[in-house]
């Protein structure tokens, strides 16, 4: 959940949720992110 937040603050607040939602679910498929944060 922590390597979520990090990811979040990436994204501008301006982008569309939709984009938001893409990435926490890029996340959750990429193992690898937990890794990077």
């Amino acid at each position: 959940m922590c390597t979520i937040e990090p990811g979040k603050r990436l994204v501008p607040e301006p982008l569309p949720n939709l984009y938001a939602q893409l990435l926490d679910k890029k996340i959750r498929a990429l193992p690898d992110v937990r890794t990077l944060a």
